[in-house]
């Protein structure tokens, strides 16, 4: 499925202007098929567009320090991590707008949920119900293994 960049990192920026990359030239919608047996007419066999309901954005845990340990320099004294590098790419209005809806919605149940007036042993048995759904789904849809390497990544290069 194609979707509009979602990953985004510090000091993205810089690398894309090393590279010669401009993030207002966006075409992630226009793919062009080189040498497909399906020919130009049956582009859609070769791909499809992801729906703005599914997409979502990637922060990637770039360290300064695992930069400095890829031979990318010293880490500046002024080099704190951010919790959201700033994604340099547009994102679609429909993307856009079905992420703030999410976000939104995620907002509204932390609202619901502080509000409830639920006693601290009823929120921690709530927390374990939601932890619990959320390592069944981490099995089950193969995410765990992300985790996994991303932690293998922090251990191999921690903050200073």
């Amino acid at each position: 499925a194609l979707a509009p960049i979602n990953a985004c990192y510090d000091g993205m920026e810089s690398h894309l202007a090393q590279l010669g990359l401009n993030p207002d030239l966006n075409h992630w919608d226009q793919p062009r098929v080189i040498d497909s047996p399906f020919g130009d007419g049956e582009r859609s066999s070769v791909y499809h567009l992801m729906g703005p309901e599914q997409w979502q954005p990637l922060i990637v845990p770039f360290t300064a320090a695992a930069a400095a340990a890829q031979g990318e320099g010293e880490r500046p004294e002024a080099a704190k991590p951010r919790n959201h590098p700033v994604q340099p790419f547009e994102v679609p209005q429909q993307f856009a707008e079905a992420l703030e809806a999410r976000l939104a919605g995620i907002a509204k149940i932390r609202a619901l949920i502080k509000s409830s007036g639920l006693e601290r042993e009823k929120l921690d048995e709530l927390q374990r119900v939601i932890q619990g759904h959320f390592k069944e789904w981490l099995d089950t849809s193969g995410a765990v293994q992300e985790i996994c390497d991303l932690t293998q990544m922090e251990n191999d290069f921690p903050n200073d």
